[in-house]
């Protein structure tokens, strides 16, 4: 049976990126660790370290953004959790026969695979499944590094 490892990141949906930024660092110590745009989902994403955690912060570049739509239904906050699991093609497998929504998989890209359960079936919470393709068991500083360093657009 294939498993969920841990939290990979916490996604936060925000209406002033910069404003959340400073509260990050300043009020809760976070490390900033990079930003970058999404143009096509139009949205801008901050990540932060926080404690051996990664958080993100999403705010959204158009009215039309999935972002602005999550904000203007139910304000800033919780926006999905980012989830490491190991074979996640096994792991959506397991879920989809117990009759889970995975509508959103993404199991080609180089670095990492990843889909999303839906939140009806997750508690209301949107659930992104990450499978690593390498340093999944890495330190935490080489974590962070990944982070850093993973090249394809914010997702």
């Amino acid at each position: 049976m294939s498993k969920i490892k841990r939290i990979d990141h916490v996604a936060i949906a925000v209406k002033d990126l910069q404003a959340a930024s400073e509260i990050m660092v300043n009020h809760f110590g976070a490390r900033f660790l990079r930003q970058l745009p999404n143009e096509k989902e139009q949205y801008v994403v901050s990540y932060f370290q926080l404690g051996e955690n990664v958080f993100t912060l999403l705010q959204a570049t158009s009215e039309d953004s999935f972002i602005a739509k999550h904000i203007e239904k139910r304000g800033q906050g919780l926006h999905h959790m980012g989830v490491e699991v190991e074979d996640i093609e096994g792991f959506i497998a397991e879920l989809e026969a117990k009759g889970v929504n995975v509508p959103v998989k993404d199991l080609d890209d180089p670095e990492r695979k990843e889909a999303v359960v839906s939140p009806k079936d997750a508690f209301g919470v949107v659930l992104q499944l990450v499978d690593w393709l390498e340093g999944a068991d890495a330190p935490l500083e080489e974590r962070m590094e990944r982070v850093i360093n993973f090249r394809r657009e914010a997702g």
